[in-house]
């Protein structure tokens, strides 16, 4: 047959018991607490190195820029505007 538990130990188990669950929400909430400082530090580095891509790239002149600012750096002004208002005049005399 089964023997009787002592009231003592059923006690003490019990008693473990509740003090092992009560323990757990301060262990779990310090865990969070420190993923999501983890989680903020990465996204502050992923967000300075975007940062740091788009004005690297902001900063960079391309091929055709660089070949437009050659050519009305080479031209004088007066020359640019007498090419301009021609290609007007045939714009407007052609509608």
């Amino acid at each position: 047959m089964a023997e009787e538990v002592s009231p003592q130990i059923v006690d003490a188990v019990a008693n473990a018991n509740f003090k092992n669950l009560a323990e757990h929400p301060g262990q779990y909430s310090s865990m969070i607490m420190g993923n999501a400082v983890q989680n903020q530090q990465n996204f502050s580095g992923l967000l300075n190195k975007s940062m740091g891509n788009s004005l690297s790239a902001m900063d960079r002149i391309g091929t055709t820029e660089a070949l437009a600012v050659g050519s009305l750096n080479s031209k004088d002004l007066a020359t640019v505007i007498l090419t301009l208002a021609a290609a007007n005049k045939s714009d407007v005399g052609s509608t």
